[in-house]
């Protein structure tokens, strides 16, 4: 429930706890044309990834559609939401981050030149689709991601996993975009 005191939009949601700076989550939904995610920011970083389905994402003022095995990458602080646009039922999977997961401010001079300026890049989002070979990397670790995440704490090194899955697309983004 938000508070009176908090900013228009800003998600109540907890994405990251102490000891995990990200969480991800699978949702499924129906097809009816009305808001898939509504409209709200949060100050972490999110990955979008759509498994079935067609979805129309804004990001402050830009429109991505996309479609099946296509991903977006949303900046934290950033106004967003989806809607179906295919009036047939989805699924998609987000992975949702603190920007210390690759790299903490107190390490000033690696965040400030690979987090700082993908943070603060004019563009509000990015659009990963498979025909760009570098985009199709992004959606391959993308998913082991958010595999490795989802999976948890069952395997020995999974924080690891998931940090480096992390840090990889992480310097893709940073290489392209």
């Amino acid at each position: 429930m938000r508070k009176d005191t908090e900013p228009p939009y800003l998600e109540s949601i907890p994405h990251i706890t102490k000891d995990l700076p990200y969480s991800a989550h699978t949702c499924q939904y129906g097809t009816s044309p009305e808001e898939v995610i509504y409209l709200h920011w949060h100050p972490e970083a999110e990955f979008l990834y759509l498994v079935q389905g067609s979805l129309s994402v804004m990001v402050e003022q830009e429109e991505v559609v996309l479609n099946q095995g296509e991903a977006v990458f949303i900046p934290p602080n950033r106004l967003h939401r989806a809607r179906n646009c295919s009036r047939t039922p989805g699924i998609y999977q987000a992975f949702v981050l603190s920007p210390t997961l690759i790299a903490s401010p107190l390490e000033r001079p690696q965040f400030q030149k690979y987090v700082q300026p993908i943070l603060e890049y004019p563009v509000p989002c990015c659009h990963f689709t498979p025909k760009l070979d570098w985009q199709r990397d992004v959606i391959k670790y993308l998913k082991q991601l958010l595999l490795l995440a989802q999976r948890g704490e069952g395997d020995a090194d999974w924080g690891l996993a998931v940090t480096g899955a992390a840090m990889v697309i992480w310097q893709l983004l940073y290489h392209y975009h």
